[in-house]
């Protein structure tokens, strides 16, 4: 297994790069704040809250055919409204947490894509898991029936077992770990690629 000493995702403002690590932020005022109400008496528990809460309130911006979006029209509770994201840029999970607290505050739901939700929610448990029990993996989705595409979830322990947790899937559906493929596993601390797969970013 190669340890990967650095990986650069740019931000939104011109010329602004980010080591990936700068994403997972548990100790940022706002996800701090919403972890001490999300926060559970035992791990899983803590996982299914944050898990649920991000489906409640953020939506993977999809298309009617399950395409991921660019500057397309979304219907959804009844009207339209567009995803104007020219490019995946990231966001940091202060602004997803944001977004999302404004979302629920009005009954509604706000966008965010696969690496947006399993940083937050990496972010989120982080104050309640060690650095060497959960991470956000980048990786591929091989769905059924459809074409495989690079995609974002969380992987996590638990009584010494590893299990999945993807905020992008209805929560309370079973996963397929089967249909998942790691390339890189990281947190706010380090960066781990896992065998000889490419980096997928």
């Amino acid at each position: 297994m190669a340890i990967i000493d650095q990986l650069i995702v740019c931000k939104k403002f011109a010329g602004e790069l980010h080591d990936i690590r700068d994403f997972v932020t548990p100790k940022q005022y706002e996800v701090d704040e919403l972890f001490k109400q999300l926060r559970r008496g035992s791990p899983y528990d803590s996982v299914a809250a944050c898990w649920e809460y991000l489906n409640a309130y953020v939506k993977y911006p999809l298309d009617v055919r399950g395409r991921y979006t660019d500057k397309q029209k979304l219907i959804s509770f009844g009207g339209a409204f567009t995803y104007n994201q020219p490019v995946d840029y990231w966001m940091f999970p202060c602004e997803v947490v944001a977004r999302a607290r404004d979302a629920a505050s009005k009954n509604r739901r706000t966008l965010g894509d696969c690496a947006d939700v399993a940083t937050t929610m990496v972010s989120l448990l982080r104050n309640q898991f060690e650095s060497d029990e959960i991470y956000v993996v980048i990786g591929i989705y091989y769905p059924l029936h459809k074409p495989a595409g690079k995609h974002a979830w969380v992987k996590f322990m638990l009584d010494e077992e590893w299990y999945y947790a993807d905020p992008t899937v209805i929560f309370g559906d079973p996963l397929n770990f089967d249909l998942y493929e790691e390339h890189v596993l990281f947190n706010d601390l380090e960066i781990k690629e896992v065998g000889d797969a490419h980096i997928v970013l």
